[in-house]
């Protein structure tokens, strides 16, 4: 029973994840304590075995992401994965004006999940009736955001003309790509997020957090593998050169007490 962080990489599912660590591990009882979208990064929490059980009952703690805002283009699923639905010219100095209205959101916020999102209304979520071109009214949620700043670039890589990098402390269920849309709307033209990275979630730090290069070294003694190919049945045979047992042995230190 242990709990392990994990730095997800872009385009991979959470679910990816998991099903990675259990063709590595020989492990099926393995969660996870709140899902990251596909196209973001950044801390995922996996709990193995018993560990599962202990989720519900974690206290209630911020977690804390990076995002670049693009400004001028509003996308169907308010990330950079969507097809453009909108466009609208950006003000002038921009940049002042989201400095500007910041405080706006820091407290109690209403928020309204976008439709591409995984929450179930009426027994279904939201991103089946998105995908079916089906309408359903979204209810909205207050959550809380504890505070909200501009940076000057985003993990280390400076931001472009029309983009605002953002640093958010939040309560669990906050939604950034809303965070930026109503953001955006504010100054007078529409946004979605380019990037995000979840940079903490209960009490792990992105970089306390194991890489899929680490994953590679433990496992096959190289920083580099082709790890969609484990995911098929096809590459799952190829990859170890150690026992599972051994894999575990070799992960344990970097799991978290």
């Amino acid at each position: 029973m242990f709990f392990l962080g994990v730095r997800k990489p872009k385009d991979w599912t959470s679910h990816d994840i998991v099903n990675l660590l259990r063709i590595l591990t020989g492990i099926r009882r393995i969660g996870h304590t709140g899902t990251l979208d596909p196209f973001a990064t950044g801390v995922l929490v996996l709990a193995f075995q018993d560990a599962t059980k202990l989720i519900a009952y974690l206290p209630p703690s911020s977690k804390r992401y990076q995002s670049i805002l693009q400004l001028g283009r509003l996308t169907e699923t308010a990330d950079r994965t969507g097809e453009t639905v909108s466009i609208k010219d950006v003000p002038s100095g921009y940049e002042y004006l989201i400095q500007q209205r910041l405080s706006d959101f820091i407290g109690d916020v209403e928020q309204t999940p976008p439709k591409y999102s995984a929450i179930k209304v009426n027994g279904r979520r939201l991103y089946e009736y998105a995908r079916a071109g089906q309408d359903v009214d979204i209810p909205s949620r207050i959550v809380q955001i504890y505070s909200l700043d501009v940076m000057k670039d985003f993990d280390g890589v400076p931001v472009h003309t029309n983009q605002v990098a953002l640093d958010i402390c939040c309560s669990k269920g906050t939604y950034v790509r809303s965070l930026g849309c109503d953001l955006a709307e504010t100054i007078g033209t529409v946004g979605f997020l380019e990037e995000l990275m979840r940079s903490s979630s209960d009490g792990v730090d992105v970089h306390d957090c194991i890489t899929m290069d680490d994953l590679a070294e433990i496992a096959i003694g190289t920083r580099a593998h082709d790890w969609q190919r484990v995911l098929s049945k096809e590459g799952r045979q190829e990859f170890q050169r150690c026992s599972r047992e051994e894999f575990i042995q070799r992960l344990m230190p970097r799991t978290l007490s």
